[in-house]
């Protein structure tokens, strides 16, 4: 039985249709999957080749996948600096106390944040 490094990767394999529900990311791998079979299947290219070329794909995918994951951590951490911010700049000036000026302090500083997971129902 063949390892399959994705798991819509057999149905690439027998060009079945494309799942429903893959992100970007994995429609774009099946694509690529469902041709390099194909190009197997038509023996345009041999099996060493078709093997470093689904590593290339697998590679390509999964840093796109990272990357992304990346840029919405940082999405949520730049949102929720500016939340925090205004919420600390308002505090600051409704009452300009030492404990008020502190927390507007750290935040700015990135001290005062809360994880990406908790509340704001970025995942």
């Amino acid at each position: 039985m063949p390892e399959f490094a994705l798991p819509y990767e057999q149905a690439a394999m027998h060009n079945e249709e494309m799942p429903a529900g893959l992100s970007i990311y994995d429609q774009a791998a099946y694509q690529a999957l469902r041709h390099l079979y194909r190009s197997y299947r038509m023996k345009i290219i041999d099996r060493a080749q078709a093997a470093h070329e689904k590593k290339m794909i697998v590679k390509a995918r999964n840093e796109a996948v990272a990357v992304a994951a990346f840029e919405q951590r940082c999405a949520f951490n730049r949102a929720e600096t500016i939340r925090l911010t205004e919420a600390a700049k308002a505090a600051c000036r409704k009452d300009p106390s030492v404990e008020n000026v502190i927390r507007l302090v750290n935040v700015l500083d990135g001290l005062e944040r809360r994880p990406p997971n908790e509340g704001s129902g970025y995942q």
